[in-house]
């Protein structure tokens, strides 16, 4: 079953969107390991969003770790708790399995490229 629900966008204008029912039940299904990843625009919620599916999943019994690599570090604002040093970080207050890590891309790409130097595979990185 489809449920219409209308969303406005900005003064004057509206958009529906079809919300299948039992998507997140969907999306949860087994054990295995899954990767989703939320992406768009700037400024449209995309690390709102991927906090909230993170909670959801870990709630759901899923051990989770969510990842931004938003320099804004909203992340941690909308954890409520730092999750900036570039390591997961377990999130407190909660039992849920879930932990949060806020990265920097270009550090993470010149520790990348630095193991590959050490490790003689680094040619067209």
């Amino acid at each position: 079953a489809r449920q219409h629900i209308a969303t406005p966008l900005s003064r004057g204008s509206a958009v529906r969107v079809a919300a299948e029912v039992g998507d997140f039940e969907k999306m949860a299904a087994g054990r295995e390991r899954k990767y989703i990843l939320v992406g768009g625009k700037g400024g449209v919620g995309k690390t709102s969003l991927a906090a909230s599916l993170a909670v959801k999943f870990a709630n759901s019994g899923h051990a989770t770790l969510v990842v931004s690599t938003d320099p804004a570090h909203s992340l941690s604002d909308s954890l409520a708790q730092d999750v900036s040093g570039g390591k997961p970080v377990l999130v407190e207050g909660t039992e849920m399995p879930l932990s949060a890590i806020e990265l920097d891309p270009d550090e993470a790409r010149a520790e990348f490229q630095s193991l590959a130097e050490a490790n003689d595979t680094a040619e067209g990185v």
